[in-house]
């Protein structure tokens, strides 16, 4: 089995462990609200641009690579009217939790309404 993938497994575990102690993980979906037009556009250098990305969703590949359920919900909006969400992350497995919190905030605090332009 090549290392990268005895890697990924091993992180797979390794992330599962933390719910040993929680039940869920909470993070912020991006580290930064929308940024403008052009931020990521194709005249951006590489390098750059990989950074930027790199930065912008530093919190969701834990999910990505652990193969764990995750969920956004918007939970706010930004001083410019976008929404800002938090992730939620879950055990392998947990889906369901994920769903019943979902629904519990949703209840307890309705989803902000975007305006349409």
């Amino acid at each position: 089995m090549p290392l990268t993938v005895k890697r990924l497994i091993k992180f797979s575990k390794t992330y599962n462990d933390i719910f040993k102690t929680c039940d869920i993980l909470l993070n912020p979906t991006l580290s930064h609200p929308t940024p403008e037009i052009g931020y990521m556009c194709p005249e951006v250098p590489f390098a750059e641009a990989f950074e930027r990305v790199r930065k912008y969703v530093a919190f969701t590949p834990l999910q990505n690579v652990s193969g764990a359920p995750a969920m956004f919900l918007p939970l706010g909006l930004s001083s410019n009217g976008l929404p800002l969400g938090a992730q939620f992350g879950a055990a392998l497995g947990h889906e369901r939790e994920l769903l019943e919190l979902a629904f519990e905030i949703e209840e307890a605090r309705p989803w902000p309404i975007i305006n349409q332009l």
